[in-house]
């Protein structure tokens, strides 16, 4: 796909970030999850992210797994593990 193809699909990203390999792009549009009381705390975080190459066209895509609100912090700043 290109990156016009993968707009059309899931729409902007909200962050584009230029890397060694070409693009990485993150979609992230689950804050609204962490101010919803009770179930905020407790919901999955998670980030789409799709990576292109020099040519602009897709490389790899996948989702990253923040846990829940109390998790996120850290699996940020250490990974998921």
């Amino acid at each position: 796909m290109t990156k016009a193809q993968v707009v059309a699909a899931w729409g902007e990203p909200d962050e584009k970030k230029t890397i060694a390999s070409g693009e990485l792009w993150r979609w992230a549009q689950q804050g609204w999850k962490r101010h919803v009381p009770v179930y905020g705390t407790w919901a999955k975080v998670e980030e789409h992210v799709v990576r292109f190459g020099a040519d602009g066209k897709v490389i790899g895509a996948g989702a990253e797994d923040y846990g829940n609100a109390f998790q996120e912090g850290w699996r940020r700043t250490h990974g998921a593990n």
